[in-house]
């Protein structure tokens, strides 16, 4: 910190200086020009009716429109001062904000669904601007993952209720499915009966290597990606790998389980 006297403060237009002179307290620390108060004293002095008054609403309120006021005059130090502070408290910060939110879980959750029902167009329109952000939907669908591995047990639960309320839909669904595939199928594509049965006498998943429970002919490129319906395409997989897969290439779908440290071990054919 630079030292100067109080008159060339003065005569140089500042409102602090700071002469390494102690007060009469002992700090050693910057002064008012206008009326050589010990800004540590100061500090000291408004802490402490701060204590003595936080509780009495004028005084909050006078002291929230002083400090508003100040920050709209000197917006850019008031800025500075922020960003300063922000950089030298982040960790507690951090810390105090998981504090919060972890205290303020149920009240921030139903604060939120209230905002949704008031304001539905206001949040689809902030939901449609997210997912127009370049790398929104990668983003999103690891988080997802994320979730559904951490609370598996929630994530299956919540299927299986939607799956009874919505049978119906369901059915539906699978049935136009089925129209699609065999749209896709190349002219002239034929897998015959013995061939088959041949991929299911390999007798475990081509994936996880399990032996146990219901089995399913899969495509390894899926017929609305371009897969030919033909041996070569075909695996056989169990019922939770081949419902993971899903409509996913097998080299993208193989790709996602190593990331999330999925059970991974390949067959060779």
């Amino acid at each position: 910190m630079k030292v100067i006297s109080r008159e060339a403060a003065k005569t140089e237009g500042l409102s602090r200086y700071f002469s390494e002179t102690p007060c009469k307290h002992g700090h050693i620390s910057e002064r008012r020009v206008i009326n050589n108060a010990c800004m540590a004293c100061v500090a000291i002095g408004d802490k402490r009716r701060y204590e003595r008054d936080k509780k009495n609403a004028d005084y909050v309120a006078n002291n929230r429109k002083r400090a508003l006021k100040w920050q709209r005059a000197n917006a850019d130090r008031y800025r500075e001062r922020q960003r300063k502070w922000n950089d030298e408290h982040r960790a507690e910060k951090r810390a105090y904000s998981q504090e919060y939110q972890k205290r303020n879980a149920a009240k921030r959750s139903q604060k939120l669904k209230q905002a949704r029902k008031e304001n539905p167009d206001h949040f689809r329109e902030l939901g449609r601007r997210r997912r127009e952000k370049p790398g929104a939907k990668e983003k999103a669908r690891k988080l997802s993952q994320k979730w559904r591995k951490a609370n598996a047990e929630r994530y299956k639960a919540r299927v299986q209720r939607y799956r009874k309320a919505n049978i119906e839909k369901l059915r539906i669904v699978f049935l136009a499915n089925t129209h699609n595939r065999r749209r896709y199928v190349a002219a002239g594509d034929k897998v015959t009966a013995a061939q088959l049965r041949e991929v299911r006498a390999r007798g475990c998943c081509a994936v996880c290597g399990a032996t146990e429970g219901p089995m399913h002919i899969d495509h390894k490129v899926p017929l609305s990606k371009g897969g030919r319906h033909e041996l070569s395409n075909l695996q056989l997989l169990c019922r939770s790998c081949n419902l993971s897969k899903s409509w996913k290439d097998q080299t993208e779908w193989l790709q996602e389980r190593q990331e999330h440290d999925y059970p991974l071990t390949p067959l060779t054919e």
